[in-house]
C-alpha cells in the first residue's frame, strides 16, 4: 500500500514492488490464517474475508501502484539473485546524488 499513497510515495528514494501470482498470494494468506496468525482460523471467514476484501483491496489500491515502483521483483524469485540487483541500483543511486 506505500507505493498508493502520493504522500509517503513522493520521500521514497527507491520504490520497489513485490509482485506475485494471485493463487499463490490466495494460498499463502489462507495458510497463514488458518494457521490463527489473524485471530480467526474459521474457513468461511477466511474466504469471505479474501474475497471481499482482500482481493478487492489488491485490485484497487496495490496492483495499480506498480506503476510508480522504480523496480519491479518477482515475490518467489530466488533473493541471493535479486539481492545483488537491487544492491546496484542503491549504489548507484547514492553515487548519483553525491555527483549532484
Amino acid at each position: 500500500m506505500t507505493l498508493h499513497v502520493e504522500e509517503i510515495r513522493s520521500r521514497l528514494d527507491l520504490r520497489l514492488f513485490m509482485e506475485l501470482d494471485a493463487d499463490v498470494r490466495a494460498v499463502r494468506r489462507i495458510w497463514r490464517d488458518m494457521s490463527g496468525a489473524r485471530g480467526n482460523t474459521d474457513p468461511k471467514f477466511i474466504g469471505t474475508y479474501y474475497l471481499e476484501c482482500a482481493r478487492v483491496g489488491h485490485a484497487l489500491y496495490v496492483e495499480p501502484s506498480r506503476v510508480h515502483a522504480d523496480l519491479i521483483l518477482r515475490g518467489d524469485a530466488d533473493f541471493q539473485r535479486t539481492v545483488p540487483l537491487v544492491m546496484a541500483v542503491i549504489r548507484d543511486r547514492v553515487t548519483q546524488r553525491r555527483k549532484g
